[in-house]
């Protein structure tokens, strides 16, 4: 009884993986399209992906170079967003479907506007326009903050916190003796500045860099006035003093300079009138 079982289940296992063959021969060929459709649709979406992908990128690199605009931190706050537009890009050119088909060809070369390249032309446009790569050193396909950056910052960090000890936020207003007090820290800072100008040249330093003296260099002028030298109370007297007293002196020079000249003038109408006077032997002739 138990053999019968046995022999009945065995036959049954054996009569369904015959079905199962005679169903994969026969629909073999009808499943073979709808594989080639999911494969070049997976390839597709990568393509898509990548799409979307280089869309957000960008999308960051704008935002976050406006809200970096005032003031100008562009280069070191968007480096990551930089460089993150920067490779999508580049895998946008690279990368390939299985069949040998460009994501370039399906994204770029179709697109009669060229929307992706001027997106990311103008990444690169304002990237370039504020000197960002003198900011950093290359190394390794990635970008580091300089040596002569770091030197920079901490210089105008330097500087700046001296500036804001002597802020007094009860009267809104700056202590007098900030001019002597951080005129060294701003110095050393305006110095290393100009040796950025030599070394790099004018107009190919760092934005960032660029926008920080020049907000430091105007805030200690025009609002600390410490670029200005400050007249001594005292001369202000001298010099009035000065004009009191060479009044009566140029007075003089003056009257001594128009009496001469009127003097001349009376003496040369007398010898005028002599010479036309007749003689007195011509009249008793």
């Amino acid at each position: 009884m138990l053999f019968q079982r046995v022999y009945h289940f065995d036959y049954k296992f054996v009569f369904l993986i015959l079905i199962c063959s005679a169903l994969y021969l026969c629909c073999e060929s009808s499943l073979m399209p709808l594989a080639d459709s999911l494969v070049n649709n997976t390839a597709k979406e990568g393509c898509s992906a990548l799409l979307l992908k280089f869309a957000s990128n960008t999308a960051n690199f704008t935002h976050c170079s406006i809200m970096n605009a005032r003031p100008i931190n562009l280069c070191e706050s968007c480096v990551d967003q930089y460089l993150n537009v920067i490779e999508t890009h580049e895998k946008i050119l690279k990368l390939e479907d299985e069949y040998g088909e460009a994501c370039r060809k399906k994204l770029i070369d179709l697109d009669r506007l060229e929307i992706i390249e001027h997106g990311y032309g103008n990444v690169l446009n304002l990237w370039e326009s504020g000197h960002c790569s003198s900011c950093f050193t290359t190394n390794n396909r990635t970008l580091v903050i300089s040596t002569i950056t770091v030197t920079f910052n901490n210089l105008h960090k330097k500087t700046n916190d001296c500036i804001q000890y002597f802020y007094n936020s009860a009267n809104k207003s700056y202590d007098p003796a900030v001019c002597t007090s951080c005129s060294e820290a701003y110095c050393k800072m305006n110095e290393f500045y100009d040796s950025l100008k030599d070394t790099e040249g004018d107009g190919k330093i760092c934005i960032d860099i660029v926008d920080s003296m020049n907000t430091t260099r105007s805030k200690w002028s025009t609002t600390l006035n410490c670029g200005k030298k400050k007249l001594a109370p005292e001369v202000p007297l001298l010099l009035s003093l000065m004009i009191i007293s060479l009044t009566p002196v140029g007075f003089y020079i003056a009257a001594k300079i128009f009496s001469s000249k009127v003097e001349s003038r009376v003496l040369r109408q007398k010898r005028l009138g002599h010479l036309n006077y007749p003689s007195t032997s011509r009249l008793v002739s």
